[in-house]
């Protein structure tokens, strides 16, 4: 076959699948470091659609006539109008390509199944006609936190930043610097000098990959300027990543057929490329003028609150804050959505998707678009000839170009409302500290009443527009007692703090905080001493956590106050007493509220104890949030459940004041799911945990770490990606510090909690699940360890 009458072919049916002292240090606005996108629970093929349930399982339908919905069924002519169950489990993600769709699954492998004739399921045979209804194991791949596709390849990012491919590579889009035809490879290569990648991206031909700052590269086929080098030339196809030009502060990618776009920071998008239809978006197409191709990123005209965005064959949609969709460019199969399917409506400028609204993520095929709703059911618009639509319909009469219900699918996994990050050094103020990226290090002591405006987004994997960071905040060297408040800069510093300290103290405290609109937190010190802080994870602007600038609900001190004037003194609470405090219809959090982050504070106790926080329901739980001595202040960051009637309780074992602020808040429909607590870990001699596991082991030594199994233990189940633990330090030999990350992974350059001699210290700690559903908690110096389970992601 010609090259002309190839691409004469593909142009018609090829598809993308896819008042005091303040400091402001670093000096440079942020840039993004990683996509909001973290992975698609939702996407559409040429002519098939997946989505991705809240179990780990997968069910398709649409075209299988290649074995793309992967049911194991008989082939060909197998066509589905209603979803079938993918024979996989434990996915984690999941991309349709061409005629082919791929899984990553838990423990960062991937299995694809469906059309192979080009190697696309990178099982290694890549031998024409080896197609798969069932999945296959993708070889020699392992580390995968993200997989894309393309109609005839395959691309998978990998931890650490690196892109590999394999499949189909006439064009180049594998990236590996071959450009000759019979190149397909059935294995996959690496892509040649690209590192720091965030995000990739499969187009029928290229792929792109978003890069830490905001830049983008991409290579492959190149004939309508889709690489956006500035060229669009014939015949400068790259078999090799060339940088897009222009183009900066990108939080998102997506590939159409012949064209791509991107979403940038502050929810706008640009789009460059095939231009026929008007699917850049630019404003300036009408149907019937000649082929346009534009090879250098331009506005779409008119968009604003964008925050996702999918590229169809011929057309883009986006999804706006909000929940509802627009789309535009062609629209011969009703694929824009707009309640028209008259020859001639394409549109070069965003038009409303009708009847569609709570939508939380969008996924586009050649002809059809799909959009995933917060009711966890999926409705599909456009082309249905071979059953996309999911409607049970499944004909060329039943193309619908409004939004249908896709027939008994329920229960699609959601957008993570928290994504759980490998913890990074963000600041380090001790002389000769270290961060992740060399900024905030070492710049000194923080002087009594000032402000550092830390610069967040951008850095450690936090994206540009994440609203909120959970941040690990250590004091340390302080040559006075203080205490520390961290709220998002551009506001008035509230009346709460998130950690106390006396002279000498190294203390350390979780803190969730919310990101100004410049990418900031501020952090308060209001006595002189060393701040170190490391990220652990963000909340992306996907997220249904409402963060909230700290405001105060409880203070027992005789002459507190609080935000409202509620809960304010009384004096300390009575050993073995509790504070049953009212939460919802307060600082603006709703009735239904299903959970709450706190900071609670313990003051002027009466002697040693411990406090537990719990959702008023059933006994006092075998847990504790945090523990204290007489006379001493001390806080720890709490995620807890409301209950029925929106409170929670706060039982001490010994006389205190008790001080609470509440820093956000998670909506019934959220994804963290918030447990009673339990008992997961408890060295001490008689130690007593929820199950049995791990318990009376004794004294963890010093430069040794216990690998604690967390799922499927204490209500949390066996696909869970990422857990919220209360850990203490108790009775340690000697100073030392507390490091909990993912197991299998590399210890990082960072603590979650720093203990004395003989102290007794907690923090709370949100973190990745590692290998065999593991965390690993490691100890400087050698001292009984406790862990209690407060909730997990899904």
């Amino acid at each position: 076959m010609s090259r002309r009458k190839y691409f004469s072919r593909m142009v018609v049916v090829l598809a993308l699948l896819g008042a005091s002292l303040v400091d402001v240090v670093g000096g440079a606005s942020p840039v993004n470091a990683a996509p909001s996108l973290t992975g698609e629970t939702l996407s559409a093929g040429i002519a098939h659609s997946c989505a991705l349930l809240s179990g780990g399982t997968v069910k398709c339908w649409g075209a299988n006539q290649y074995g793309a919905l992967g049911d194991g069924s008989p082939l060909p002519g197998t066509n589905q109008v209603k979803p079938v169950v993918a024979v996989v489990s434990g996915a984690t993600q999941i991309a349709a390509g061409g005629s082919h769709t791929c899984a990553l699954v838990v423990g960062g492998t991937v299995k694809c199944w469906g059309y192979n004739s080009k190697g696309e399921l990178g099982e290694g045979s890549g031998v024409p006609g080896v197609n798969r209804s069932t999945p296959v194991d993708v070889t020699g791949l392992s580390g995968v936190t993200q997989v894309a596709t393309g109609w005839y390849h395959t691309c998978a990012l990998v931890q650490g930043g690196t892109v590999k491919c394999w499949g189909y590579d006439l064009d180049g889009q594998l990236g590996n610097g071959v450009l000759l035809p019979g190149t397909n490879s059935p294995v996959p290569v690496s892509v040649a000098g690209l590192s720091g990648v965030t995000q990739i991206v499969g187009g029928s031909f290229h792929t792109c990959a978003l890069i830490v700052g905001g830049t983008v590269k991409c290579w492959g086929i190149n004939n309508y300027g889709q690489l956006g080098d500035g060229s669009g030339l014939p015949g400068t196809n790259s078999s090799v990543p060339v940088s897009v030009a222009g183009l900066s502060g990108v939080t998102q990618i997506v590939g159409g057929n012949f064209h791509t776009c991107a979403l940038i920071v502050g929810g706008t998008v640009k789009c460059w490329g095939f231009d026929q239809w008007g699917q850049l978006g630019d404003g300036f197409v009408l149907p019937g003028l000649p082929l346009k191709a534009v090879p250098s990123p331009v506005d779409v005209v008119g968009l604003v609150g964008v925050t996702q965005i999918a590229g169809g064959g011929f057309f883009t949609c986006a999804l706006v804050s909000g929940g509802t969709v627009k789309c535009w460019g062609k629209d011969d199969y009703g694929q824009l959505g707009d309640g028209q399917m008259v020859p001639g409506t394409d549109t070069s400028s965003p038009h409303d998707v009708v009847s569609l609204s709570g939508v939380t993520q969008i996924a586009a095929g050649v002809a059809h678009a799909c959009a995933s709703l917060l009711a966890g059911t999926v409705k599909c618009w456009g082309s249905n000839q071979s059953g996309q639509l999911g409607d049970g319909l499944g004909s060329p009469t039943a193309t619908s170009s409004t939004p249908v219900l896709v027939f008994g699918l329920s229960g699609v996994a959601q957008l993570p409302d928290t994504v759980s990050l490998f913890p990074g050094r963000l600041l380090d103020s001790r002389f000769g500290g270290i961060t992740a990226d060399g900024l905030f290090a070492g710049i000194g002591l923080r002087l009594a009443g000032g402000i550092l405006q830390l610069d967040v987004a951008g850095r450690g994997g936090v994206p540009v527009d994440a609203v909120a960071v959970a941040l690990n905040i250590t004091v340390t060297g302080a040559t006075g007692s203080g205490f520390v408040t961290v709220y998002p800069c551009l506001t008035a510093r509230p009346n709460a703090s998130n950690l106390n300290y006396v002279a000498g103290d190294t203390v350390a405290n979780l803190v969730v905080a919310k990101v100004d609109s410049s990418g900031k937190v501020c952090i308060y010190t209001d006595g002189p001493t060393n701040l170190i802080a490391d990220v652990e994870s963000y909340y992306p602007n996907t997220t249904q956590f409402l963060p909230m600038a700290p405001f105060r609900l409880l203070d027992t001190r005789i002459g507190g106050s609080t935000g409202d004037g509620l809960f304010v003194g009384g004096g300390p609470v009575a050993p073995g007493g509790e504070v049953v405090l009212d939460v919802a219809s307060r600082a603006g959090v709703p009735g239904g509220t299903a959970a709450v982050v706190l900071n609670v504070t313990v003051t002027g106790a009466t002697g040693g104890g411990f406090l537990t926080v719990y959702p008023c329901t059933g006994t006092v739980p075998n847990a504790s949030n945090l523990n204290f001595v007489a006379g001493q202040t001390i806080a720890n960051l709490v995620i807890t459940k409301l209950s029925p009637l929106g409170k929670v309780c706060l039982n001490a074992s010994a006389g205190t004041n008790l001080i609470a602020d509440i820093n956000g808040y998670y909506p019934p429909t959220s994804t963290y799911v918030s447990l009673d607590p339990a008992r997961m870990l408890d060295t001490r001699m008689g130690g007593l945990t929820v199950d049995g596991m791990f318990q009376n082991s004794g004294p963890q030594a010093g430069g040794t770490e216990v690998a604690l199994t967390v799922l499927s233990r204490g209500g949390v189940p066996a696909l869970a990606s990422t857990v919220v633990l209360n850990v203490t330090a108790t009775s340690a030999s000697g100073g030392g510090f507390i490091t909990v990350y993912p197991c299998g992974s590399s210890r990082p350059n960072a603590s979650n909690l720093n203990y004395n001699a003989g102290q007794t210290i907690p923090n709370l700690v949100i973190t990745k699940v590692g290998t065999n559903g593991q965390v690993c908690i490691y100890t400087d110096a050698t001292t009984n360890i406790l862990a209690d389970i407060n909730g997990y992601y899904p």
